[in-house]
């Protein structure tokens, strides 16, 4: 099973391969790196909190806060008695 931030650490692991391989920007794609173990562990938490895993992904944010309206509306529904006619 993958979390959220795993592909932010494939990411990482692929800037420190680029890194031993390129002496000239070794630093920089260190840097790349630490930046994507960053964000990395920023989409667990989120995950975590049941935020987006990214905040500025206008679809993932409008699926949130639909589930959000459904799960609200469906406690609201007073729960109806069947009607009998007898």
């Amino acid at each position: 099973m993958t979390g959220p931030g795993d592909s932010y650490r494939l990411r990482a692991a692929d800037m420190l391969a680029k890194a031993e391989q390129n002496e000239r920007y070794c630093e920089d794609f260190e840097s790349l790196a630490m930046a994507y173990l960053r964000l990395a562990e920023q989409a667990d938490r989120n995950a975590k909190l049941g935020q987006p895993l990214e905040p500025d992904d206008p679809a993932a944010h409008q699926r949130q806060q639909s589930e959000q309206t459904l799960q609200q509306q469906q406690q609201q529904q007073p729960k109806m008695k069947p009607r009998i006619d007898g």
